[in-house]
């Protein structure tokens, strides 16, 4: 466990959101996760000198606990979600780390990725997801003029992450199919093509 201080400037109430209780180092031209830290809620008070005749000075900043863990390992959210939960036993007070940080945070660290058609229908299905409906939602979808997106899905062996409107398509996908960002990633981590 580490010790970590933040000025009254940087944290004025002596707490922390759940954004901000959130560190991963990682670089983003390589695709790799160097470590992640998790910092407890809330600090303790660190005090300057007191004024003549005070008994405490005031409050200049606060010390917050947090649990680090180094790494070298491929930036994905399974491999982000372990580090964090690493750091979190380091951190020792019981804090898990919130999956919709880690994954905002880790996102933009995972290189563009291609995912077989074929093991995206399989894990939607696992996920319990009807496919019939899923395809016929995806007639519904113009991604250019005169061409569906299921004509698109059927003609197509993969789907990769870099093509233009991925994120967006995907926006729609997670809302349309009722997925948080964490589970779409998990569906999405079991379909890389090889």
């Amino acid at each position: 466990m580490q010790t970590l201080y933040f000025d009254v400037a940087e944290c004025p109430t002596g707490t922390l959101d759940a954004a901000a209780r959130h560190r991963l180092d990682g670089d983003a031209t390589n695709g790799t996760l160097f470590g992640a830290t998790l910092i407890a809620a809330a600090g303790e008070a660190v005090r300057g000198e007191p004024a003549e005749g005070e008994e405490k000075g005031p409050v200049v900043g606060y010390n917050f606990n947090a649990g680090h863990v180094d790494a070298n390992c491929a930036a994905t959210f399974s491999n982000a979600t372990a580090l964090f939960a690493k750091a979190a036993q380091d951190l020792g007070d019981g804090s898990s780390a919130d999956e919709s940080v880690v994954y905002a945070l880790v996102k933009p660290l995972i290189k563009p990725r291609r995912f077989s058609i074929m093991y995206l229908e399989f894990a939607l299905a696992d996920a319990g997801i009807d496919i019939a409906a899923f395809w016929s939602w995806l007639e519904t979808i113009q991604v250019k003029p005169g061409i569906t997106a299921k004509r698109s899905w059927d003609r197509a062996n993969d789907l990769s992450e870099d093509f233009e409107g991925f994120d967006t398509y995907l926006a729609v996908a997670k809302e349309r199919l009722g997925l948080t960002d964490a589970q779409a990633e998990r569906i999405l981590e079991k379909c890389i093509a090889k």
